[in-house]
C-alpha cells in the first residue's frame, strides 16, 4: 500500500506513473491505467514532437490487452499517421481481419497524405501498388525518380527517362568537384538500369559536348 500511495503522489515523475500503469494493467484495470495514460498525453500535446511517445505505444497496449478492439485500431492508425510505419501494417492487418481494409484505406491513404512528409507518403504508396498515385508523386518531387524508377517504367518509361535526364542536366550544372561527377554518373548508371541505356549514351554525348574543358568529369563519363 506504501508503494501504491509513493507512487499516487509523485505522478508527475514519469518512471512512477510508467510503474503505476504497468501495475494497472497486471491487475487488469485497463480503465485506470488508460486514465493515467491519456492524463500524461494531454500534458504531451504542448511538447513538439516528430516520432510517437511512449505514451501512445502503451495505449495501443492497454486497448489491445483489454480487448478493446476499436480502440486498438483507432490507436494503431493514429501510431501510423505519426510516423510509426510498422504500425501502418498492423492497422491494415487488424482491418482486414474485421473485413473493413477496402473500406478504409482510401481515406487512410489521404490522411497519411496530409500528415506524413512525402517520401514517406511515397514508400506507402510503392509498399500498395498505387503506380498511378506515386507517378503522381515523383513529377513533383523530379530526384525521387531515381529511387521508384524500376516501379514506374512499365507504365511511365518516357517519362521515367524524360525526368531522369532532366535531373542529370540540372545536376550537371551544379557539380563541380570529382565526388559530385562520380554521384552524377551513379544517376546516369541508374537510368541505363530502367532500360534507358539510349537515353543514357545520349545524355554522356550531350555532356561530353557541353561541359569540354571538365577533365574530372570527362575521366568519370568514360568510366559509365
Amino acid at each position: 500500500m506504501f508503494r501504491r500511495a509513493y507512487l499516487e503522489k509523485n505522478l508527475e515523475v514519469d518512471e512512477f506513473r510508467l510503474i503505476l500503469i504497468r501495475d494497472e494493467m497486471e491487475k487488469r484495470d485497463y480503465a485506470h491505467a488508460e486514465r493515467l495514460c491519456r492524463e500524461r498525453l494531454e500534458r504531451e500535446q504542448t511538447e513538439q514532437r516528430y516520432r510517437p511517445s511512449q505514451w501512445q505505444y502503451l495505449l495501443y497496449e492497454i486497448y489491445r490487452d483489454g480487448g478493446q478492439r476499436e480502440e486498438q485500431i483507432c490507436q494503431a492508425r493514429r501510431l501510423a499517421l505519426l510516423g510509426d510505419r510498422d504500425f501502418y501494417q498492423t492497422t491494415k492487418e487488424l482491418l482486414t481481419e474485421d473485413g473493413r481494409w477496402p473500406e478504409i484505406y482510401p481515406g487512410f491513404l489521404a490522411e497519411l497524405k496530409a500528415a506524413r512528409p512525402a517520401h514517406e507518403y511515397m514508400e506507402i504508396l510503392e509498399l500498395e501498388g498505387e503506380v498511378p498515385l506515386l507517378m503522381e508523386q515523383v513529377r513533383l518531387n523530379p530526384k525521387s525518380v531515381f529511387r521508384y524508377g524500376d516501379v514506374l517504367t512499365a507504365q511511365y518509361q518516357k517519362e521515367v527517362y524524360s525526368l531522369c535526364a532532366a535531373v542529370i542536366r540540372k545536376d550537371s550544372k551544379q557539380a563541380g568537384n570529382r565526388g559530385e561527377y562520380r554521384a552524377l554518373c551513379g544517376l546516369i548508371k541508374s537510368l541505363a538500369g530502367f532500360g534507358g541505356q539510349a537515353e543514357a549514351k545520349a545524355i554522356i554525348a550531350e555532356l561530353r559536348q557541353r561541359y569540354p574543358r571538365r577533365p574530372a568529369l570527362l575521366d568519370e563519363l568514360g568510366r559509365v
